[in-house]
């Protein structure tokens, strides 16, 4: 409603800072506290399909690049590598062609280590870098 009241920018008409706000700014700004003062409707269920689909998604594409890890480096460890972690994935995309990136990960193997009677909570991988 207010928008087909207020005119289309016309530079001609601006001479100050206090002409943009006057034009611009303050109905801008009153538009902005209508929208606050009744809210927005959300669609609560479909929200929440919307959030179960993403998710699945993400899971299917996550495990294919997983897939994809293993395949293009040849080191079945490369699935472990933790895509929610900004760090190793630089070291592993940006790491010289040829080095060794080295992670620590939760050892749900159970791997023991030579010399000891129990397994450690976390374990070390190593895994060609794509440089």
């Amino acid at each position: 409603q207010r928008a087909a009241e207020s005119p289309a920018f016309d530079a001609s008409l601006v001479r100050s800072l206090y002409d943009v706000y006057v034009r611009m700014l303050r109905p801008f700004g009153e538009a902005l506290t209508d929208i606050e003062r009744i809210g927005v409707q959300l669609d609560g269920a479909l929200l929440r399909r919307i959030q179960l689909c993403a998710e699945t998604d993400r899971d299917s594409l996550l495990a294919s690049v997983r897939e994809w890890a293993v395949a293009h480096t040849g080191a079945p460890d490369a699935a472990r590598i933790n895509f929610d972690s900004a760090k190793q994935l630089q070291d592993w995309l940006f790491g010289a062609e040829g080095d060794v990136v080295k992670f620590e990960v939760e050892n749900t193997e159970g791997e023991v280590l030579e010399g000891r009677s129990r397994p450690l909570k976390y374990r070390t991988v190593c895994v060609p870098a794509l440089g």
